[in-house]
């Protein structure tokens, strides 16, 4: 979008706007999204899973890599293993930390988008149709933020609004990653 006028830049992000809508929508989109109703579990409240090497309690804390700015990492109390890169938000670093320490944890028994009782094929394709679901919704947050930023707009959507979608999203991937792992203990237990 570099070399548009303040205009043409307005108007393409106001086209953005409406195909994201359009999409959102749409019949087929409607049908293969399974709810938009995910539970009553704040996403931004995570409790941590244990370490996967060595069964220790993650803690979450304040990381210094960055003194400018504060940042959360989830280190493991017993060994040196730890999220990830330092965060800006200390759900992301809970749910990254989950994201590779996944043996405590089980689909079925994530607080969010109604698995417990699928089968890994059901859940998959319902966590499947709610991550859609998401991207779609955050990208319309992150045009319609960019169209006021570019003042065509006098609606600027809420940051806490934007921050649960995308820590249900992060939800999203951590589910299906758990999915995935259940697909494949059968196959290993062979």
């Amino acid at each position: 979008m570099k070399g548009l006028s303040p205009e043409q830049r307005q108007q393409d992000l106001a086209g953005q706007i409406e195909k994201l809508l359009a999409q959102l929508n749409s019949a087929q989109h409607l049908t293969e999204t399974p709810t938009i109703v995910y539970g009553t579990h704040n996403p931004l409240e995570v409790d941590l899973a244990l370490c996967d090497t060595c069964s220790g309690e993650g803690v979450l804390a304040k990381s210094n890599a960055n003194k400018a700015k504060q940042r959360w990492q989830v280190r493991c109390r017993c060994c040196s293993k730890v999220s990830g890169q330092p965060t800006r938000n200390p759900w992301t670093a809970a749910l990254m930390w989950n994201g590779v320490n996944l043996q405590s944890m089980k689909y079925s028994e994530l607080p969010l988008f109604g698995l417990s009782g699928l089968s890994p094929r059901d859940a998959h394709e319902r966590v499947k149709g709610i991550r859609a679901n998401l991207v779609l919704r955050i990208s319309l947050c992150s045009a319609e933020h960019q169209l006021f930023n570019a003042g065509g707009s006098n609606r600027k959507p809420g940051a806490s609004y934007t921050a649960k979608l995308e820590a249900y999203l992060l939800w999203a991937m951590l589910a299906h990653r758990l999915i995935k792992l259940a697909r494949a203990r059968p196959r290993m237990q062979r």
